[in-house]
């Protein structure tokens, strides 16, 4: 793993039958409001064999705890969890583009909801995510529930997130620069 951005550069080696990295307490803390490049390599023997990498931006505190405090507050309100999900808790996550917080309060409420609404939204936050697999099972649910209740508007939604979803799981999934 290499993390790259102002104040922070370094890597560390990860054993691969472990796959997960604890941030190091003997590194630069990542400072608020910065963005920061992380990339993974996976070596074959000795040699890098594939190679992925993220921007990440470490949001503002100020704005967390706007953002947190807005998720309190929704909360509070004891609203159906569909409609929490849906209107509230989605949209204050995804204004910040926090999409695994998003992703963790619909999924939280899709196991208990039959709102094709939820699972299709579900469905789009994990097609974002890069979660094709995860995707393409929530739209299916979504045309299950939505055939139940004739929503036609659920229906093509998921209908047009699978074919979407299809399509990505058919792009390269590396680049040869010598081709």
């Amino acid at each position: 793993m290499r993390v790259e951005g102002r104040g922070v550069a370094w890597e560390k080696s990860i054993d691969a039958a472990t796959l997960r990295l604890t941030y190091p307490t003997d590194k630069p803390q990542l400072i608020f409001g910065n963005a920061y490049k992380i990339t993974a390599i996976a070596n074959k023997g000795k040699a890098p064999f594939k190679a992925d990498s993220s921007v990440v931006n470490v949001l503002p505190e100020n704005t967390i705890k706007r953002v947190f405090d807005v998720v309190r507050k929704i909360e509070s309100l004891n609203l159906p969890s569909d409609e929490a999900a849906l209107l509230d808790l989605d949209a204050i996550y995804m204004s910040e583009n926090l999409l695994d917080e998003s992703i963790k309060a619909l999924e939280k409420v899709s196991k208990t909801t039959s709102n094709p609404s939820v699972k299709r939204m579900l469905g789009d936050r994990y097609l974002e995510a890069g979660l094709i697999r995860e995707a393409i099972y929530s739209y299916e649910a979504t045309l299950k529930l939505a055939n139940k209740k004739k929503d036609r508007e659920e229906l093509s939604k998921a209908k047009k997130g699978i074919e979407t979803a299809i399509f990505y799981s058919q792009l390269p999934k590396s680049r040869n620069p010598d081709q």
